[in-house]
């Protein structure tokens, strides 16, 4: 047999490997390289999931033989709804999709809990590191501004302005004002953190339902960088 230069390209278009293929269509990357080297032709089972995956007819992605006819297919999505790397809906069940949801439900309580308890899922695994790293930083944010507020202001702060006396130290009137602008500022920050935090975990939550790998801003790179060691263990 010829080697299968289609599905090859179709593939590299998309920037997946071997193993990602695999992965999202439920076999091990050696069939999809026998594939691609024309070792070995896919079962009329996998043809009609790699259809799926690509968007393509099976014969455009050069998986029929010279005596082989082309079967009805079934619709497919648009390619350009998976092109960043999310599996079809109908290929996610419902538990996932569900599963993935929660994770984001109780800030990193939910995210940390489902990546526990759903590791095997790279589609929950996705979503719960995105949970626990967004919700995670927050925290840590607003820890972090608990601890400027407390080192500037006085042992009772009131609303502000703020009379600051730096560690119950006195200061002078110029240097007060200094603090309280740092202060304004670091409220203004994790404000504005806070409602991000807010928007994202609303579209984390339908992202989810709909079974899309959405990535959020900042947490989703790193969440798509350590799902795939996490499933080696």
């Amino acid at each position: 047999m010829k080697p299968n230069y289609r599905l090859k390209e179709a593939r590299e278009q998309r920037g997946w490997s071997q193993a990602r293929v695999a992965e999202q269509i439920g076999t091990d990357a050696g069939n999809v390289s026998r594939w691609e080297r024309g070792y070995s032709s896919p079962s009329p089972y996998y043809r009609e999931k790699l259809s799926t995956l690509f968007g393509k007819e099976v014969g455009d992605l050069g998986l029929l033989g010279e005596n082989d006819h082309v079967p009805p297919q079934p619709r497919t999505p648009d390619p350009a709804g998976i092109a960043s790397g999310e599996q079809p809906l109908e290929t996610l069940a419902l538990a996932s999709r569900i599963l993935a949801s929660l994770s984001y439900s109780v800030f990193w309580w939910t995210g940390l809990l489902m990546l526990l308890f759903s590791r095997k899922d790279r589609f929950v695994r996705f979503h719960s590191l995105q949970s626990l790293l967004l919700f995670g930083g927050i925290t840590l944010c607003n820890v972090v501004f608990i601890g400027i507020v407390s080192a500037l202001s006085g042992p009772a702060p009131n609303l502000m302005p703020v009379h600051t006396t730096l560690l119950s130290q006195p200061v002078s009137q110029g240097q007060a004002g200094f603090l309280d602008s740092i202060i304004v500022l670091a409220v203004l920050c994790v404000l504005f953190l806070n409602i991000g935090a807010a928007l994202a975990w609303g579209v984390g939550i339908v992202m989810a339902l709909r079974g899309r790998y959405y990535k959020l801003p900042l947490v989703g790179h790193f969440s798509e960088k350590m799902k795939a060691p996490l499933s080696s263990h």
